[in-house]
Formats: C-alpha cells, structure tokens, sequence
C-alpha cells in the first residue's frame, strides 16, 4: 500500500520555511533531519526487546484474541497450512512456509495476524519469529546509523571558477490568478476536518454562521439567551458587572471614569489658560 504520509508529515514541518529562500530552506531541511535522525538512533540504542515496542504491542494484542474460546486449529496438508478458527474475527488458512494468510494482514503488514499467531502456537513456535526483520530493533539502528553531516560556513566553501562564471536565472513563470493557496489538497478517501462552532460547540459551521440562538455565560452556568429581551438583560448585565481599573467601582471602565474624565477637563482647562 502506497502513501504519501512521510511527504505529508514533511511538507506540514516545512509550512514555514516554504517562504525562505532556496538555500536557507535547505539549511532549515538539513537540521530538521539532523535532529531526527540524532533522536531516533537514541531511541534505536534503547530496544532491549527483538522487535520494536510497536510491532511487540501489534503481536501482544493480536495474540490476546487468539486466548477466546471460539478459537481453533486444524492442521490441513504436512502441518504447513493450517485452517484457523475464530468466532468473531472469522476464519483464515494460514500458510507457515509463505508467511501468506487469507484475511490478507500477514501480507501487507508482515505482522502475524491473530491467525497466524494461533498456527504458531499450535506448532509451539514464538510469533515474534513471523515478524519481517525490518520490525526488528537491529533493522532500526540500520536505518538511522549513518550521520547527516553539517554544512560549514559560506565563507569555507571552496567552489570551481567554472561554477562561479554560471548565472542562475529565476525561471520562467506565469503567476497564477488570485492568492497563492497555502493549505494542502487532502488525498483521496481522507477524512476531511470539520468546522467547530465556538458559540455553541456544533460541528458543521463557526459562530458568525451559527443558527442558534445567542447564548450568555455570565454567572456560574451558561444560560441560552432565546429572546431579544434576554440578550439585552444579559447584555446590560455584563456591562453593570464591568469593573473600573482606576477607582475599583463597578458599572464603568477607565474609559468612563468620572475621576479621569475630571482630570481631563483640568488638564484642557489649564492649557486655555496658559494659551
């Protein structure tokens, strides 16, 4: 099965350097890289099973489901094939020899399905032998064990005369129409994001389209203003509640505030004065 999440997880940590130039988006690719090939081999170092924690937590789940009672085996030709029953997953003919199994999760997974795993203890071998050896901990220190090496400064660069005697033009291009789209084209089959109203919580749109009626949170609970007469006993309530930051009264801000509004007029007083 073909994917695009490591392009996805990559264009999403790039989202910001997308508007850098082409060498300082490079830079920005490098170190981002650096850093998680350096926090990997870490965690790499850490296995002390054979296989990797999410590949031992797969097998251990599947594994549980093959402890129910409406599970069975039943060997079918030279104990190489066996026919697996399950009451609430189904059945599946597992081949041992081929790491092949009807339900098609030992396939695409190379992880042994519950099938599998019950095959395996039927013939007392461990499951952890049915993995494909990229799950195991010596593949991911194989996978993260060479370094990405940093870039020196500009100024050490040592570049041919050839090379310095090239000029780089911009390509060619013809601006599209309208505002250059920032977000991502979801692919096929995704599920897409929907909306959140943040008035009354809904899914499907936001509070400047909202259908529903104003709501108030004044006071412990959240009371649904279904009125206009409502709205405006709220509202003038919200407003008596407000609380002046200069003489620590209520029913008015430091905008309306008798005491600043009386400095003013001195202040505009003395300065007729004096004019």
């Amino acid at each position: 099965m073909m994917t695009t999440n490591i392009a996805e997880s990559l264009n999403k940590c790039m989202m910001k350097a997308r508007r850098l130039p082409i060498t300082s988006a490079h830079e920005f690719l490098r170190h981002m890289l650096q850093k998680w090939f350096s926090d990997r081999r870490a965690t790499a170092d850490r296995i002390v099973t054979e296989i990797t924690s999410a590949a031992l937590a797969h097998v251990n789940f599947a594994h549980s489901k093959t402890l129910d009672r409406g599970c069975s085996v039943v060997p079918i030709i030279h104990g190489n094939k066996f026919l697996v029953k399950h009451a609430k997953e189904g059945d599946g003919i597992v081949n041992i020899d081929a790491k092949t199994c009807s339900c098609r999760k030992w396939d695409l997974d190379q992880l042994p399905c519950l099938h599998a795993i019950a095959a395996g203890s039927f013939m007392r071998v461990h499951y952890n032998s049915f993995c494909h050896p990229y799950y195991t901990a010596s593949w991911v220190k194989k996978a993260y064990e060479l370094p990405i090496n940093p870039v020196p400064n500009k100024s050490a660069w040592v570049i041919a005369a050839h090379v310095r005697r090239v000029v780089v033009h911009p390509p060619v291009q013809r601006r599209q129409p309208g505002r250059p789209r920032e977000g991502r084209i979801p692919s096929s089959g995704e599920a897409r994001r929907r909306k959140k109203c943040g008035k009354c919580g809904a899914q499907g749109h936001n509070r400047l389209s909202c259908p529903n009626e104003w709501s108030s949170s004044i006071g412990e609970s959240s009371t649904a203003a279904t009125t206009i007469e409502s709205r405006d006993v709220a509202v003038a309530t919200a407003r008596a509640s407000r609380k002046c930051s200069i003489c620590k009264e209520t029913g008015h801000t430091r905008r309306r505030c008798p005491i600043q509004l009386s400095n003013q007029c001195d202040d505009n007083f003395g300065n007729d004065l004096n004019n």
